[in-house]
């Protein structure tokens, strides 16, 4: 099912066409039965003259094998303003598979440690069911998908370690360093595996 304001939508598998349909609905609900086949399944949505105004991807993807991390910084914000006591980072935390593609169905529960000039604020997944305190230091992902709150409480910089509470084996990453300073930043994975459970540390100046 895919939803759309256009009058035309049509589905697609690996680059052939799966399914079409012509006609506003009024719901804006366009559903296509097809079978499944791993790799792309796109949805592109068409005007009247047909051309293609939106497309929307899905890729299929394997286990979580790694965390991305991504540091939210408004650019209207100064580098200067995130130094002072009590500024809020907010790091999202998305679960990606081997190849790099975020991974929404195989959610895990990290822990989340903050050391240096900063303290753990808060953890957020966005599910109204997940009664887990607020301040609590581990939170179950949704979707993929975990956000942090990290408070600065002194000059210095902040040191953020996230892992896997529940390890499991031969899927393990560890990704290395990265220092953020003031702008938008993705802790990237490198080659190096580990037993034990998924890792990363990311470092904020």
């Amino acid at each position: 099912m895919c939803y759309s304001n256009l009058p035309e939508t049509a589905v697609f598998i690996n680059g052939k066409e799966a399914g079409r349909q012509i006609g506003y609905n009024d719901d804006g609900a366009y559903r296509f039965e097809v079978f499944w086949e791993a790799g792309i399944l796109e949805a592109s949505g068409y005007d009247e003259n047909g051309n293609i105004i939106e497309q929307e991807r899905l890729l299929t993807t394997q286990n979580a094998a790694g965390i991305k991390a991504e540091v939210y910084q408004p650019e209207e914000i100064p580098f200067s303003e995130t130094q002072e006591n009590g500024y809020l980072y907010q790091v999202v935390l998305t679960l990606v598979d081997q190849n790099g593609q975020k991974v929404v169905w195989d959610d895990r529960k990290l822990r989340v440690a903050v050391s240096g000039a900063g303290m753990l604020a808060g953890i957020e997944n966005g599910d109204l069911s997940d009664v887990t305190p607020y301040a609590e230091n581990m939170r179950k992902t949704k979707d993929g998908r975990l956000m942090i709150y990290v408070r600065r409480i002194k000059k210095g910089k902040i040191r953020v370690e996230i892992s896997e509470t529940d390890s499991i084996a031969e899927i393990s990453t560890i990704t290395e360093k990265n220092r953020i300073t003031g702008k938008t930043g993705i802790a990237e994975k490198d080659s190096t595996e580990e037993k034990g459970g998924m890792h990363l540390e990311v470092e904020m100046d």
